[in-house]
């Protein structure tokens, strides 16, 4: 219950507790002390000597005439009680006395004079109790000497200052336990919290991020573990991205070491078969070139496909934008298109829509032309001998839109997963191609820098689409 409040008052809560149970408790020990007091009557009420005073006064007068004799002392000390009273018995006449009673004044004028008279002093109470004989002549007094207060019985001291002992002592003791209790209490609702703390960092050191730290309460330490949990939270993310990193590069590495290696394995085949004489038959030399031409081409695709996303996933790469003719840059794209469309025999179609001859947008326009090039020379890697792709431009709402489809084999469920992955190849014959994989992903990391989006599908024709927008405003040219 107390875990909810912060340590300060959880202490001071504590604190108190400590000493409300311990006066409670204490004052329940002298409750019971009395009980068993008055129940087995070890000390007598602090009028009880007073109350004895009539009964030895009686018995002064029935032995007046023996009670001055010594050798009565036997039989007085039967009536007075003794621990809370001391007696001395005075002769007048011969000055002799006996008793218990020290320091008494045995001044006979003094003696006289408080005859009968009761004398409070330092909380005892002193009483003379004549001693007359027959003829009523004063022969000799009784000196008695009590006190007023709570005396234990004679015979039962013992038990008496057991009791004693134990009242006096029990505040200290019922600290001393509830100080435990209590203490070990706060120490628990410490504890329990510093633990999760001390689990969770053999976690870490072990490496292991995949856990939630959680404390109900909103108190110092629930705060801590807080901010130890959004540490532990960032440290797994920091981690995971290093560790994402660190794969990616393996991946990049793995896998431009195994698109090279095909090529440049062939450029050296075809050089040593060269060097062994193959250069004298002119059309082997032809041949061979250009498959030392051709693989040179893709190692060099493939490296600078790897210089393209060291840009743009740097964090300080920027668009070039200038102000450009949308309609001219597409007629030079199909132009450049158009050759490879004759060569594999396909039908190149490009429609503009809202784009007039004098429309000028803020693009990059390298990076725009490496997006096309990407998508087309994809769409033309796929399309059959003979087939069609068409190219699709529209301008509405600040964004200029490109779709570009083809009747080729369309997009793989596993396609529509991982297409826009760092070297991913749906079709693992691409790698054979020259294809690193890369391409679409840099596109949408460029057609992003331009704050479009880009999305594929397959279209009616069983071929697939590539669609994406940039944003940009008309200017003048």
């Amino acid at each position: 219950m107390l875990k909810k409040y912060t340590l300060k008052k959880q202490f001071t809560i504590s604190f108190i507790a400590i000493i409300i149970t311990s006066m409670i408790s204490t004052l329940i020990c002298i409750t019971f002390s009395m009980h068993i007091i008055n129940t087995n009557d070890l000390v007598h009420v602090a009028n009880y000597y007073e109350k004895q005073v009539p009964k030895i006064e009686e018995f002064v007068k029935n032995n007046s005439n023996v009670i001055l004799n010594n050798n009565f002392k036997e039989k007085i000390e039967e009536i007075i009680p003794s621990g809370g009273m001391s007696y001395r018995v005075i002769n007048l006449n011969t000055n002799e006395h006996y008793g218990n009673l020290e320091h008494f004044n045995l001044n006979k004028d003094k003696i006289l004079y408080n005859i009968n008279y009761t004398n409070y002093k330092n909380g005892f109470v002193t009483k003379i109790i004549p001693i007359s004989n027959d003829k009523k002549s004063l022969d000799g007094v009784l000196c008695v000497k009590y006190t007023l207060e709570m005396e234990p019985v004679e015979n039962k001291k013992f038990q008496y200052e057991i009791l004693k002992v134990v009242v006096l002592f029990s505040p200290f003791v019922f600290i001393i336990l509830y100080t435990y209790i209590f203490g070990k209490k706060f120490s628990k609702n410490i504890n329990e919290p510093i633990e999760i703390l001390v689990n969770a960092s053999n976690k870490i050191k072990n490496y292991d991020l995949d856990f939630e730290l959680k404390y109900p309460y909103d108190n110092e330490l629930g705060n801590l573990i807080k901010s130890f949990e959004a540490m532990r939270y960032e440290l797994k993310i920091t981690l995971e991205k290093n560790w994402k990193v660190e794969k990616e590069k393996k991946d990049m590495i793995s896998a431009l070491s195994h698109d090279l290696r095909t090529p440049l394995t062939l450029i050296k085949g075809h050089v040593e078969l060269l060097e062994e004489g193959s250069y004298k038959n002119e059309n082997r030399l032809l041949k061979y070139l250009k498959i030392i031409e051709n693989s040179t081409n893709r190692s060099i695709a493939l490296v600078e496909d790897l210089n393209a996303l060291f840009k743009v996933e740097n964090s300080d790469f920027k668009l070039c934008s200038e102000l450009i003719s949308i309609k001219n840059f597409i007629n030079f794209k199909f132009e450049e298109y158009k050759i490879i469309a004759l060569k594999n025999n396909v039908d190149l179609v490009v429609n503009m829509n809202n784009i007039s001859d004098e429309m000028c947008l803020n693009i990059d326009k390298l990076r725009l032309s490496q997006v096309l090039d990407n998508i087309v020379m994809n769409s033309f890697r796929y399309t059959p001998f003979g087939g069609k792709i068409i190219l699709n431009t529209n301008y509405k709402d600040n964004c200029l839109d490109f779709q570009i489809n083809d009747n080729g084999i369309g997009f793989t469920e596993e396609d529509f997963k991982s297409v826009f992955t760092k070297f991913y190849r749906g079709d693992k014959s691409r790698s054979q191609n020259g294809n690193s994989g890369l391409g679409l992903y840099i596109s949408k990391i460029l057609v992003e820098k331009h704050g479009g989006n880009m999305k594929i599908y397959n279209n009616n024709y069983g071929g697939a689409t590539i669609e994406f927008y940039i944003k940009s405003i008309k200017g003048e040219n």
